[in-house]
């Protein structure tokens, strides 16, 4: 007898993002990787999952049931709203200033940091912290790298002057105390590599470090 699916999980985009080497590193630190994977492939793993591709017209609560763009109606038990969110940004419609949020914000910034030659991070949490040490490290990499040909095409490599504005008193307020945020300071900007200094951090609170 073939088993109704438990789950129905309506999609508005063709690919879904999934978790894959969950690994319990410590009791609050966990390691996985996140991959975007083919709605058509997840019907296939997800074997108790009903996988749909629309859009959520209406809720009708009193009969527990969802009607999608395609007039499609689905029954629920339980109903659980996932609509992510959007980052608050310091002004809206400019190029120059994005939020990270996803995959894809990640590619869009990674594009425009490819031409930039001075870059503002604006936050103290997680990932401005993993933003300016990947910045840190990609430029002491190619500092090291010089120049190099692409297809007879000659690429040089310049440097990014990097801006870290922070309103707390220490470096990863969010995370840490005051003796952690000061043990992590040396490995997060190394000063074994003249060619790439660390940057330079603003704190609004009058006691910023450098």
């Amino acid at each position: 007898k073939k088993m109704t699916p438990a789950i129905a999980l309506v999609s508005c985009t063709s690919t879904l993002k999934v978790v894959e080497n969950l690994q319990a590193r410590t009791k609050a630190i966990i390691d996985f990787d996140i991959r975007e994977v083919k709605v058509t492939k997840c019907r296939q793993i997800l074997k108790n999952t009903k996988v749909v591709t629309g859009l959520v017209e209406h809720v009708n609560s009193s009969k527990k049931q969802i009607t999608l763009d395609s007039k499609e109606i689905l029954s629920y038990g339980k109903l659980c709203i996932c609509s992510g969110a959007r980052p608050k940004l310091l002004c809206d419609n400019n190029s120059r200033v994005i939020g990270i949020r996803d995959v894809d914000s990640v590619v869009e910034l990674g594009k425009k940091l490819s031409a930039a030659r001075r870059v503002v991070i604006v936050g103290n949490g997680g990932i401005a912290m993993e933003l300016v040490h990947a910045l840190h490290i990609a430029q002491a990499s190619m500092a090291k790298e010089g120049t190099k040909k692409d297809g007879g095409s000659v690429i040089e490599y310049h440097k990014i002057e990097i801006i870290w504005v922070v309103r707390d008193r220490m470096l990863g307020h969010t995370f840490l105390d005051r003796t952690a945020s000061a043990y992590l300071l040396p490995f997060l900007f190394p000063k074994k590599d003249p060619t790439c200094p660390p940057p330079s951090v603003d704190s609004s609170s009058g006691d910023g470090t450098t």
